[in-house]
């Protein structure tokens, strides 16, 4: 019986073509790629009277890392939130990289 993991791919939207190259490597190895930006908000800019709209992305995005049984963070040029989701990650003590 084959048991595949379930991965994810943390790091900053504005890097998305890394993130879908990194994404497509891990499926290509076998892994069930989670794909968190499936929300589109990527260059999209917030003020302060949209915080429940970042509320929600937060929400959907930690509950995809929650998912994952294993986190890749690309670390070149992170953001808060890829920070966030990578410090989650550890300390639920889920395999996690950075790159």
């Amino acid at each position: 019986m084959v048991i595949c993991m379930k991965a994810i791919v943390c790091g900053s939207s504005s890097h998305l073509k890394e993130l879908r190259k990194a994404q497509e490597f891990l499926s290509e190895l076998g892994y069930e790629v989670i794909d968190q930006f499936d929300l589109n908000y990527t260059g999209k800019l917030f003020s302060p009277r949209d915080l429940e709209e970042i509320h929600s992305i937060v929400r959907h995005d930690i509950s995809k890392v929650l998912e994952a049984d294993i986190v890749f963070l690309l670390a070149e040029n992170p953001s808060w939130g890829a920070a966030i989701e990578a410090m989650i990650a550890k300390q639920l003590g889920k395999k996690s990289y950075s790159c």
